[in-house]
């Protein structure tokens, strides 16, 4: 039976053939299909060669194994030609300059910035815009880009100071300039929802531990709470929050377990 799973376009010979991971296995499908094959088709593999292009076997119904040798020959030649190629073309491919290196590096550094400041992380954060104020430091950074990353690092440390303020003060008011900052905007917001969370878990958990029949109503509303989290980094900060949520619920039920229990108890 001629396989068919086995089959791949090869590059020397420009269509598809078998192949086969080792020479035991060619031979013994041209051992066990030969028959088959030439009744089918008139002509049938009689020998296996080793394809380099493929990294593997394939069968063949040449029986003349001096013209195998001129089509090796062949092969090694389209190899060394194709090799040729690559290597022009792997010359012409240039480095990617340094200060280009560089500012990738900076505006990566000012991402990671983002990812800490939305969760809060002011000590990360910066560590990231340190690595930013010394990229900028180097000589070789191209002027006419410089000014735009100047003052995108300006605006971040700015925004990184009056995080710093309203996690200092929790009763500080956000500040209404940096308000028009969208990522400062989402963090003021961020810490007001879960000052509520916060608050509402607390009464979550004394309904849970009471066995209160309000604490399902009381667990949609907490739940809807922590629905309000936004921002690039809202699934981080969710998760620790449900996961309170998700206990307080296993409180709850033993609790009622535990009632119900006691009341079929004689």
């Amino acid at each position: 039976m001629k396989p068919v799973k086995n089959r791949i376009f090869c590059r020397a010979v420009k269509h598809t053939k078998m192949l086969f991971e080792t020479q035991e296995k060619a031979e013994n499908f041209i051992r066990f299909n030969r028959d088959e094959i030439l009744q089918s088709h008139g002509k049938a593999p009689c020998r296996c060669y080793y394809c380099f292009f493929c990294m593997g076997w394939h069968v063949t119904s040449n029986p003349s194994p001096e013209e195998g040798i001129l089509l090796d020959q062949r092969d090694e030649a389209l190899a060394k030609n194709l090799r040729e190629k690559y290597l022009k073309r792997k010359e012409k491919i240039s480095p990617i300059p340094r200060p280009k290196l560089m500012r990738y590096a900076f505006y990566e550094q000012m991402r990671l910035a983002d990812v800490h400041i939305s969760l809060f992380d002011v000590e990360k954060a910066e560590c990231c815009m340190s690595e930013c104020r010394r990229i900028l430091q180097e000589e070789e950074l191209e002027w006419h880009k410089k000014d735009s990353m100047i003052a995108h690092y300006q605006h971040q440390c700015v925004i990184l100071n009056g995080l710093r303020s309203l996690l200092a003060d929790e009763n500080a008011l956000p500040d209404e300039q940096l308000m028009k900052s969208p990522i400062y905007k989402i963090c003021a917001n961020n810490l007001s929802v879960l000052k509520e969370i916060d608050a509402s878990y607390e009464e979550l958990m004394d309904l849970a531990q009471a066995g209160s029949p309000q604490f399902p109503k009381a667990r949609n509303v907490h739940v809807s709470l922590i629905a309000r989290i936004k921002g690039i980094c809202k699934e981080q900060l969710k998760a620790g929050r449900m996961k309170r949520a998700y206990e307080a619920e296993e409180i709850y039920q033993t609790i009622l377990n535990n009632r119900r229990d006691d009341e079929e108890s004689p």
